[in-house]
């Protein structure tokens, strides 16, 4: 519901923004200007993948720790399995977005 009415007041904001008032065109907001370079979104999306990256090889490291000292409980091994699998999918998935977003920011 706040997403909602977050998005609708910005929009309304924008909307009610009058480009005649600046010499240069843009809007007098009182949302602070970003200027966005593809290399700057690279770089920012880099860090956070990267971020996830280290995480989740951090998760599949306790993981393996916890899997061998589970002392062969058919129980906690088969949870610590699919917790590495899982963990591995995800490294995956954040590895390929990573590539994505670097070839796709390359071609802007």
């Amino acid at each position: 519901m706040s997403l909602f009415l977050i998005t609708h007041t910005l929009a309304a904001v924008v909307q009610n923004c009058d480009p005649n008032q600046a010499d240069d065109g843009s809007c007098q907001t009182i949302f602070p200007a970003i200027k966005g370079t593809p290399d700057n979104v690279k770089i920012a999306l880099q860090i956070v993948f990267g971020v996830i990256a280290v995480v989740t090889v951090i998760y599949i490291v306790l993981a393996a720790i916890r899997y061998q000292m589970s002392l062969g409980d058919p129980g906690a091994t088969a949870k610590l399995r699919n917790a590495i699998i899982y963990a591995a999918i995800g490294l995956v998935i954040a590895l390929s977005a990573e590539i994505i977003v670097s070839f796709a920011l390359g071609r802007v």
